[in-house]
């Protein structure tokens, strides 16, 4: 008896679905579950690996679960990774208030405690002020490197 509690109890956890990493980020964004979603949102992040930079940022991009995006957000934002900046700015303007603050506490643990060159943001902006925002950031996004100074 104990071993069909415990067979059922592990079916029930890891579903049918395919624990792969793009099985995750597949049911991370369209399993009709939400707690199934989260789960594998919360199996993707624990992956320690930087392939799945990739995965995350897709599930990101195409989630729409506030409790999916968070986790991943999150876990972008532990690989500071350049190329996931986007997506970040992307959540500021989130219809979630939840998800605007959480990308935004993400982009202060970027950028050190404050956004650069005194850009001011709150999750309560109104849409156009936040779309404002975003557009200078993505604009210091886009700008090349500074030069590397020349030794002497």
């Amino acid at each position: 008896m104990a071993l069909i509690i415990a067979a059922y109890l592990t079916w029930d956890y890891l579903g049918t679905e395919n624990t792969s990493p793009e099985g995750l980020a597949k049911a991370a964004v369209s399993s009709s579950d939400p707690k199934t979603r989260e789960r594998a949102a919360a199996q993707l992040c624990a992956i320690k690996d930087v392939t799945s930079l990739p995965l995350l940022r897709r599930v990101a991009k195409e989630t729409t679960d506030p409790d999916v995006l968070i986790p991943i957000l999150h876990r972008l934002m532990d690989f500071t990774d350049k190329e996931s900046f986007p997506v970040f700015l992307t959540a500021l303007n989130h219809e979630d208030k939840k998800v605007r603050q959480e990308a935004y506490a993400d982009l202060l643990r970027y950028y050190g405690a404050a956004l650069p060159e005194n850009i001011q943001y709150h999750p309560d902006f109104p849409p156009s002020e936040r779309t404002e925002v975003i557009r200078k950031l993505q604009e210091i996004y886009e700008r090349p490197p500074p030069p590397m100074p020349m030794p002497e």
